[in-house]
């Protein structure tokens, strides 16, 4: 009889044990969204990604697949180039991708828009080699700078590859270049949204930014 007691003492006691360790550790992030862009055809659009409807965005050709990353199509001169993605109703998530260009070129810029309402109405990170990556805001169609916000990264590099990663929790915006925090802000008046990609207008030949993106996904922050 004392070894059974003794054996059910020591199985409540590991019990106790596992219940203080499983308590302190955090939950899982729950993925909402990943893409490597590997299951479309070549040269077809990724059914995940849509057009916005808007008149400013008419024009734009798709941003397509080449069944490794995904990158954009020829555009008109002088018209943006965005999909997005998600759901209206993300709030709280954390957004990671890879961004690479064929030929990194001082002109090369993207902007990766997270709590997006509409194509007109986002906040986006704007990363461009050698100038300050910096979170901007549109409203009604209109980009607007963010004040107050930290820019710890003065000069993007100029390599051809970067691993970002982008959170936004309340009214917090936080992006990373790899581990190292490079801006954050506080931007009021955007609680939910889509993601979405956007690639700089083409040049003045009509040649797009040859920008591609890569290892996509969107992890829900928990509460």
């Amino acid at each position: 009889m004392r070894g059974i007691s003794v054996f059910w003492l020591i199985a409540a006691v590991l019990a106790l044990l596992w219940l203080v360790v499983s308590s302190n550790v955090p939950p899982s992030p729950q993925l909402l969204f990943y893409d490597n862009f590997n299951m479309t055809l070549k040269g077809q659009p990724d059914p995940a990604w849509h057009l916005p409807q808007s008149a400013s965005y008419k024009a734009a050709r798709w941003i397509v697949s080449d069944q490794e990353s995904y990158t954009i199509e020829k555009a008109p001169l002088g018209q943006p180039l965005l999909s997005f993605t998600g759901s209206p109703d993300w709030q709280d998530y954390r957004l990671e991708l890879d961004v690479s260009w064929a030929s990194p070129r001082l002109d090369n810029a993207v902007v990766i828009g997270v709590r997006v309402r509409d194509a007109d109405n986002l906040v986006g990170l704007f990363y461009q080699p050698g100038q300050p990556v910096l979170f901007k805001t549109k409203r009604e169609g209109h980009w607007q700078a963010v004040e107050g916000q930290q820019a710890l990264l003065l000069q993007a590099p100029l390599n051809s590859n970067a691993h970002l990663t982008i959170t936004v929790e309340g009214d917090r915006y936080r992006a990373y270049l790899g581990d190292q925090l490079i801006v954050s802000a506080t931007i009021p008046g955007f609680p939910s949204g889509y993601i979405a990609l956007q690639t700089a207008m083409a040049d003045f030949n009509g040649t797009p930014v040859a920008a591609q993106f890569d290892n996509l996904r969107v992890l829900k922050l928990s509460p």
